[in-house]
C-alpha cells in the first residue's frame, strides 16, 4: 500500500508540473525509405511505433520511445535510425570500455 501511495505521489508531481523533461534519444523513421512492412510496429516493446494507413509509413511517438534500438536493428529497409546512437558513437563507447 505504501508503494502504491508513493507511485501515485510521483505521478501527481508530474501532472502538477505541467510538463515533463525527456531524454533526447529516440528512434526516427525516414518516410522516404520506409517500405510500410510494419515489422517495426511488431518489434517495439513500448508500442511507440504506429502505422499511418493513408501514407503507408510508420512513425515513432518520441514520448513513448525508450531508444532500445530493436526497431533500428529489425528494419529491413534501413529506414529507422536512433538519434544520439550513431554507429560511430556506439563503436567509441565499446572502444572506451575495452581500453
Amino acid at each position: 500500500m505504501a508503494q502504491g501511495g508513493a507511485a501515485a505521489a510521483l505521478a501527481m508531481s508530474l501532472i502538477v508540473r505541467g510538463e515533463v523533461e525527456m531524454d533526447g534519444a529516440c528512434a526516427v523513421i525516414d518516410d522516404k525509405l520506409c517500405s510500410g512492412c510494419k515489422m517495426c510496429n511488431d518489434l517495439c516493446p513500448y508500442s511507440a511505433i504506429s502505422f499511418d494507413d493513408t501514407l503507408k509509413v510508420s512513425s515513432v511517438n518520441a514520448a513513448l520511445c525508450k531508444a532500445c534500438g530493436t526497431c533500428v536493428a529489425g528494419c529491413p529497409s534501413g529506414a529507422i535510425r536512433a538519434l544520439h546512437f550513431s554507429d560511430e558513437q556506439v563503436y567509441a563507447r565499446i572502444e572506451g570500455i575495452l581500453v
